[in-house]
């Protein structure tokens, strides 16, 4: 991997959670920093991009009669809650990290600027990126797609609930596949649901590799990435 390694990290808001009836864990948003400072100690530039089911899920908005627009907007907003919680997290073990949003709040947080993030992450200082894309009707992992093609990172690092990729749901089928490496095609004709479409089709566009792994299995990422056995690339 070497100094050519520029990473962008994607997790879900749910991993801030250690039980379902919590919103932030101190614990749980403890381990995503650690696991995170094996590529701050290497000084591999980092971005860092966090979803928000911890605090609103699209769901939730369905549920409650609202307009889906109105409903990613509050999911937006949870994201930069997110960010803040784990920059600050971050900030007590000594590891300088900044906040930028594409929703406008102002205060500590900065508006996205992909050339000052890049300055940043080769600082040594890593970015979270936060508010999604800025716009409804798209998901954090495309915000994660498109912040890490910004930051033109060399790969987009999934942390998620599985080992990997998956030909079904290994949380409710038995006997499915897992793949070591499979091609952006495959995902796409398979509709699999490891991150969704957009996002798939535009890192293939680019040409950006991803890797989908277990969080917490190894928790350290860049021990993940030197195992053959901890997760799945996603590229031709």
């Amino acid at each position: 991997m070497g100094n050519q390694l520029r990473v962008l990290v994607k997790f879900s808001g749910q991993l801030l959670q250690s039980s379902p009836e919590e919103t932030f864990s101190p614990s749980a948003i403890g381990r995503i920093v650690t696991s995170l400072q094996s590529v701050i100690e290497a000084k591999i530039p980092l971005g860092i991009v966090i979803g928000a089911g911890n605090l609103f899920r699209g769901n939730m908005s369905q549920k409650a009669g609202f307009d889906q627009v109105v409903g990613d907007h509050i999911g937006m907003l949870g994201t930069v809650m997110n960010a803040l919680a784990v920059r600050e997290a971050l900030r007590q073990r000594g590891i300088k990290a900044h906040v930028m949003s594409s929703i406008a709040t102002g205060g500590p947080i900065l508006p996205i600027d992909p050339l000052l993030a890049r300055s940043l992450i080769e600082e040594n200082q890593p970015v979270l990126f936060a508010g999604g894309t800025g716009n409804p009707f798209f998901t954090t992992d495309s915000a994660a797609a498109l912040r890490a093609l910004e930051i033109k990172a060399t790969l987009l690092v999934k942390a998620t609930k599985v080992k990997g990729v998956f030909s079904g749901d290994p949380m409710k089928e038995a006997g499915v596949k897992h793949y070591k490496r499979i091609t952006y095609a495959e995902v796409l004709a398979a509709k699999l649901n490891i991150m969704d479409q957009t996002s798939i089709a535009l890192a293939r566009e680019h040409n950006l590799p991803i890797f989908v792994y277990k969080f917490g299995d190894p928790l350290s990422i860049m021990e993940a990435l030197q195992s053959e056995e901890a997760g799945t690339y996603i590229q031709d």
